[in-house]
């Protein structure tokens, strides 16, 4: 009779046991998943290249010798380096919103023509032809942007395309008036110092570009960006009037990638 009894205490304590342990197996709470990281936060620094040509001529009249001068101003703004920064952060899904700032710097050489009225002759003007040196193109420009993160299978490579309005300004050096120099018996004449401005002007725009980048570790990597961003803008002339004038253009660089 006690071995039967101790044997029914055995089987019970075992049948317990086995009916506790499924059931704290199902009531355990799982384990959290560590949440994956977000990087929201982009920044680029780039240096690029501003290619196309920007050259714009003048032109404009004044009295001289009881006639009428005229002289030509061709201004050469050749292509040339620049430097951009940007920042954008993530506002829906695969939406960012961001914001740049590029800088063109350049000199711009210009060749002068001009027709000058004899002083003791009628309709025998003298001829002058010179290039001047030091005149400077600056270019300084606000890119707002809205930016389309392209889904990528490696993790890391990160693409963006992007475009949005541009705010420009830009000052340029100008010719007002051609400077010369003469002597009897005033049959010709000689370049000289003439009188020169500096002008600016500010006009929106716009700008559209793509960006792709490496990233060595999850927050720094490299990449490239190509990008048009311009508009025209009159300024102002040395007749009185304005020029139209093209401004930013096509630019393609690279540099340094950040992510947070």
């Amino acid at each position: 009779m006690r071995r039967t009894t101790a044997l029914v205490v055995i089987v019970v304590g075992l049948a317990a046991v086995a009916i506790a342990n499924p059931a704290s197996a199902q009531t355990r709470p799982p384990v959290p998943r560590r949440p994956q990281p977000t990087d929201r936060i982009f920044i680029s620094v780039d240096g690029m290249y501003q290619a196309g040509s920007e050259n714009f001529t003048d032109s404009a009249t004044f009295p001289a010798n009881a006639e009428t001068a005229t002289f030509n101003s061709a201004y050469d703004v050749k292509p040339g380096p620049a430097f951009s920064i940007a920042g954008s952060g993530l506002v829906w899904r695969q939406l960012a919103i961001g914001i740049g700032v590029s800088r063109f710097s350049r000199e711009t050489p210009t060749a002068v023509t001009a027709s000058i009225p004899h002083p003791f002759f009628f309709n025998q003007p003298r001829s002058l032809t010179e290039d001047i040196a030091g005149f400077h193109r600056e270019e300084l420009a606000v890119h707002v942007q809205a930016r389309a993160m392209v889904p990528m299978s490696n993790r890391h490579m990160q693409t963006m395309v992007y475009g949005g309005p541009s705010f420009f300004s830009v000052k340029q050096d100008v010719l007002n008036r051609v400077g010369y120099s003469e002597t009897y018996p005033y049959d010709s004449i000689t370049p000289a110092p003439g009188q020169t401005a500096s002008v600016s002007k500010s006009k929106v725009g716009f700008n559209a570009g793509a960006d792709v980048a490496y990233f060595f570790t999850r927050q720094v990597g490299v990449g490239g960006t190509a990008q048009y961003a311009g508009t025209t803008m009159a300024l102002s002339s040395a007749s009185g009037g304005t020029v139209d004038v093209k401004v930013g253009g096509f630019q393609a660089g690279g540099g340094l990638r950040l992510r947070f």
